[in-house]
């Protein structure tokens, strides 16, 4: 009897960790705000424990000015929580964002040299 018990209490358990999970890892958008001093052309989006560059973003051809907000459409990796961001601005330089929590809705807004906050 305890064994049924036992087994079912962590079926229970399995189903509501692995929802959780999902729920969490599973986004489709977030928003980014340019607070860096400069206006960003472009965006990569790559996992943070990855050697390279994976994904390219663009807001559809226009520019992030600095104080400016854009949508970006994401359909990240269910199992990977961390991201590292590199923007590129119109002046050619680049910054990267390391670790950042990307999930759906979340608003990111970047700062200077590689400062981040997610809410």
């Amino acid at each position: 009897m305890k064994f049924k018990i036992s087994l079912a209490v962590l079926l229970v358990m399995g189903v509501l960790f692995s929802t959780v999970t999902f729920a969490r890892s599973h986004f489709d958008s977030f928003l980014v705000v340019n607070r860096t001093g400069r206006d960003i052309k472009a965006i990569y989006i790559s996992p943070t424990a990855a050697d390279d560059w994976e994904r390219y973003y663009a807001p559809f051809g226009e520019i992030i000015e600095d104080g400016d907000s854009a949508d970006i459409d994401f359909d990240g990796d269910r199992r990977t929580f961390y991201w590292d961001i590199r923007c590129v601005f119109t002046n050619g330089r680049s910054d990267i964002f390391y670790g950042v929590e990307i999930y759906d809705g979340a608003r990111i807004t970047l700062r200077r040299d590689g400062d981040f906050s997610v809410r």
